[in-house]
């Protein structure tokens, strides 16, 4: 795991326990696709029963949600130095699935 991978991991840990479980969120699992230097790393969400796991690696099942980016923006918008909206709008990220899945997420870690 890079030193970004492994920052994005945390700060995602983090504002998901400060959100969950006070949040009722639908069962949801969300892959990160994160690219670096030409690599490409994977950052695995699961949610759901007021509960989340962050890690690295593929989800265990197909994602309800996939994001792609650059490593450096997944941690800027995790700490909420990027705007989603802007950042999609501006071709920065690539969603695929279910786009309320992404409203959802981003309303959890504002």
């Amino acid at each position: 795991m890079t030193a970004i991978t492994a920052r994005l991991v945390a700060e995602l840990d983090r504002r998901l326990a400060r959100a969950l479980p006070a949040a009722k969120q639908k069962p949801s699992t969300y892959c990160f696709r994160l690219y670096e230097n030409g690599q490409a790393e994977a950052v695995c969400v699961l949610l759901g029963d007021g509960r989340h796991v962050v890690r690295e690696g593929d989800p265990p099942q197909r994602p309800t949600l996939t994001v792609e980016l650059s490593a450096a923006d997944a941690v800027a918008l995790a700490e909420g130095r990027l705007e989603p909206m802007s950042a999609y709008f501006g071709r920065r990220i690539k969603l695929s699935g279910d786009f309320a899945a992404a409203v959802r997420l981003g309303q959890l870690l504002r």
